[in-house]
């Protein structure tokens, strides 16, 4: 069991939608004065989402990341850009042929598929989940019929797919098995769930970030609520699941945040760590 106290923290990965965000998308005034707080102690903040770097951008403006060094972790970390310059840290694609290829399971699926350049999320096909993803992101939708000759012909980090649950539980199994651990999926939401490069996940990108900073892993604190968090919570030393989150994922975390996004869950977390409060005891989160 890892002691949750062990180390001052240094690094705070977090989440947004369902984590940092409340439901209609904003930060809480609470929440941005301890993000803003724990800044000034000295902690490097890291916001990673599976939204792409443009719709992820207004937050990071919000907290004043472009003023201050900090890291985006887009795309499910596909993409690490810091906050202030816009340098870009690492960069994961998905080959071309890979991207080709499940694509067109998914299409045999009857599911549509999307991809994302600048603020516009590009579909194969009109659908109801297509509007739901773009109205979570904020960007702009576009139907493309010829869906593989453009993705043929671009840079392609990952594919999402939006849909109905149950169909992409059985979409993820099809893929898993055709690819052999060549690609990762994720689901953000139960209704998305993403085709990544092998290599990309918050949590290695969280960790490359640690390492280049030179911050043992002991000093890093993650926070989020989704399946595609659980690798960022696996690695920090101090991983944080919030109420809203499934029970798989409050199972790896080392302990669960007092309130969830829409009641300053992320805010309270942090004075837990540090403030005076102590932290919860992470056994009895996990039971």
């Amino acid at each position: 069991m890892r002691n949750s106290s062990a180390a001052p923290i240094r690094l705070l990965a977090l989440d947004l939608d369902d984590t940092l965000l409340r439901d209609d998308l904003t930060i809480s005034p609470r929440d941005k004065e301890a993000v803003l707080a724990a800044e000034h102690a000295g902690v490097r903040i890291v916001l990673a989402s599976g939204r792409v770097r443009e719709s992820m951008q207004p937050y990071a403006d919000a907290l004043g990341m472009r003023d201050r060094p900090g890291y985006i972790v887009s795309g499910n970390g596909t993409l690490v850009t810091r906050s202030d310059t816009a340098e870009v840290v690492l960069r994961h694609l998905l080959a071309t042929e890979t991207a080709l290829t499940a694509y067109r399971l998914v299409d045999r699926h009857g599911l549509p598929a999307e991809v994302y350049i600048g603020d516009t999320a590009y579909a194969s096909r009109d659908d109801r989940w297509v509007d739901e993803d773009c109205e979570c992101s904020g960007l702009s939708k576009c139907i493309v019929p010829q869906f593989e000759k453009l993705i043929a012909g671009i840079d392609v980090p990952k594919i999402m797919i939006p849909g109905d649950p149950e169909k992409l539980s059985r979409l993820q199994a099809v893929l898993q098995a055709e690819f052999d651990g060549s690609i990762h999926t994720v689901t953000s939401k139960p209704y998305f769930l993403e085709i990544l490069p092998s290599a990309a996940d918050k949590g290695s990108a969280v960790a490359h970030i640690a390492t280049e900073l030179g911050i043992p892993r002991a000093q890093v604190m993650a926070i989020g609520d989704g399946m595609n968090d659980a690798g960022m919570i696996r690695y920090a030393a101090i991983g944080v699941a919030m109420p809203n989150a499934s029970e798989e994922l409050k199972a790896i975390a080392d302990w669960v945040a007092p309130a969830d996004n829409e009641h300053a869950g992320v805010a309270q977390a942090l004075e837990l760590v540090l403030g005076a409060s102590p932290a919860p005891d992470p056994s009895a989160a996990r039971q």
